[in-house]
């Protein structure tokens, strides 16, 4: 799918950590913010981390596969295990005003766009 807004968040290569595999992951854009979003169910929250190096936004974790040890599975078609996702922040970004929060299998990211990137209303005077 393409959009106007793809040169935003462009993929960096992260090569301090090795994934598994790199969960789906959805960025949009409001008037106010950046938000992200990374489908992980199953996400186990004490290997989550959500950190900023550089002009980097890089997350971290490890998704949990529930099996049963004595099963024999003829498919597994489930992906777990490490993964890392690591994006180029743009410029317009307030880096010290970033959440995470974990919700029915996803992790949510919001990122504020600095106030001085922001549109400012004009206020027009009548002076008939």
């Amino acid at each position: 799918m393409s959009n106007s807004n793809s040169i935003y968040f462009p993929l960096s290569r992260n090569t301090f950590y090795k994934s598994v595999f790199s969960p789906p992951t959805s960025i949009r854009k409001t008037e106010t913010e950046y938000k992200i979003d990374i489908e992980v169910p199953g996400l186990n929250l004490e290997t989550v981390s959500v950190d900023i190096q550089d002009n980097n936004l890089c997350v971290i974790g490890v998704k949990e596969h529930l099996s049963e040890p004595k099963a024999t599975y003829f498919r597994n078609e489930v992906l777990s295990g490490p993964f890392s996702r690591t994006f180029s922040l743009p410029n317009d970004v307030d880096k010290s005003k970033i959440t995470a929060v974990y919700k029915k299998g996803f992790l949510h990211i919001t990122i504020n766009i600095l106030e001085e990137k922001l549109p400012k209303p004009i206020k027009v005077v009548n002076e008939d």
